[in-house]
């Protein structure tokens, strides 16, 4: 079982790539290691799970893109940069979290707000959706720019 984030569309949008080096502190056999690598808001062309999705049956928007985005401050605020730069207002993009593979739950939760009001709460919400019946969660947000 694997999730992917994904933005969806009613229209095309650019792809966009704010990565930038991150250090993790990752503790292994008693020693706390430091590891450095290009992580954070990156929206990128929907290939690698697009048929896994596919399968889901999902009513999704046309044009979707594979997402990254962390619970990061500077992440919200790529993302919120994005939405608003690309996107007008009244306009709306779906984000979901989704896991593929045959042991993944078929309730996927669907929020729906205004970019306004999309805060770290939010972003925390959307990147760690409770678990539901023993399985991680997903979930679905509706946000209107």
């Amino acid at each position: 079982m694997s999730y992917v984030l994904l933005l969806a569309a009613d229209r095309p949008l650019p792809l966009c790539d704010c990565q930038e080096m991150r250090a993790t502190a990752v503790k292994a056999h008693g020693t706390v290691h430091t590891i450095s690598c290009m992580r954070g808001f990156k929206v990128s062309e929907h290939s690698y799970y697009r048929s896994a999705v596919d399968e889901l049956g999902h009513a999704m928007k046309a044009h979707q893109y594979e997402l990254c985005v962390e619970r990061h401050g500077q992440d919200l605020q790529n993302l919120r940069d994005y939405l608003e730069e690309n996107l007008s207002p009244g306009e709306s993009v779906e984000l979901w979290n989704l896991w593929v593979g045959i042991d993944r739950s078929r309730h996927v939760a669907h929020y729906r707000g205004r970019l306004a009001n999309f805060d770290m709460d939010t972003l925390e919400q959307f990147c760690s959706p409770p678990d539901r019946d023993g399985l991680p969660g997903q979930c679905r947000m509706t946000v209107i720019i």
